[in-house]
């Protein structure tokens, strides 16, 4: 089971949306909406750190060695994807009590960032 943690509260995010559909409406025609445009709803935030770690060695007046670890995501985040904001007058499609397409749900099966990853470098300068 997938349980994730949008703001403050813990979630199902195979039986419960993420979006109330209640909460949005569209504007009246011919007029502009009142809000601006948020293309993520104000998710919550999506930390992403990297480390690096080098030395160099002077090996001679004209020769150097250099060492570098650098490491991307190294404590490796996962995060759910943005909620679908397709529509918000279509009423959600239920699969055996598993939401499967609707207005504030997020695909459980899908990751936003990527692995763990790193590189070793070493530089021979002359």
């Amino acid at each position: 089971m997938t349980f994730l943690i949008v703001a403050g509260h813990c979630i199902d995010p195979n039986t419960q949306l993420v979006l109330n559909p209640a909460a949005w409406s569209d504007p009246a025609p011919g007029q502009f909406g009142g809000q601006p445009y948020y293309n993520d709803y104000r998710y919550e935030r999506r930390p992403s750190e990297s480390l690096s770690f080098g030395r160099s060695f002077r090996l001679r007046e004209s020769m150097a060695l250099e060492f570098r670890l650098e490491a991307f995501n190294p404590f490796n985040r996962t995060e759910m994807n943005d909620p679908d904001g397709s529509n918000a007058l279509l009423t959600p499609t239920y699969s055996n009590g598993t939401v499967v397409s609707g207005f504030g749900r997020i695909n459980p099966g899908s990751l936003y960032s990527p692995p763990r990853q790193g590189q070793i470098l070493a530089r021979f300068r002359f």
